[in-house]
């Protein structure tokens, strides 16, 4: 995705049209329904990895860190190669530091 993003913001939009000529305003709900997904399934593996919490509790963990990976994707697809790989390990940092707090340890 990273690579892509970083070929052009046009790519993005051209491949859009090409899977069915759609413009930027279309695409974002397209989006918002992937974030929706990606969160739905972060709420199940958090589930499974800290049980016994309330499943609104799972739902609120999981749309942090899906809004903290959108927040630093840009930065990422901006950067070079370099500077992108620190980020994504800032990233990384910052979602397990997140997550360290806010789920407590897996029984597993």
């Amino acid at each position: 995705m990273v690579t892509g993003s970083r070929a052009g913001p046009a790519l993005g939009v051209t491949l859009n049209r090409m899977r069915g000529g759609q413009e930027p305003a279309q695409i974002e709900p397209e989006q918002a329904e992937h974030h929706r997904g990606i969160g739905a399934r972060l709420a199940e593996i958090f589930a499974h990895r800290a049980p016994g919490l309330p499943p609104d509790r799972y739902t609120t963990v999981a749309a942090v860190c899906v809004a903290t990976a959108r927040a630093v994707f840009p930065l990422i697809v901006q950067a070079t190669p370099a500077e992108a790989a620190v980020l994504t390990t800032e990233l990384k940092t910052i979602v397990a530091g997140y997550l360290t707090q806010a789920l407590p340890p897996s029984p597993v």
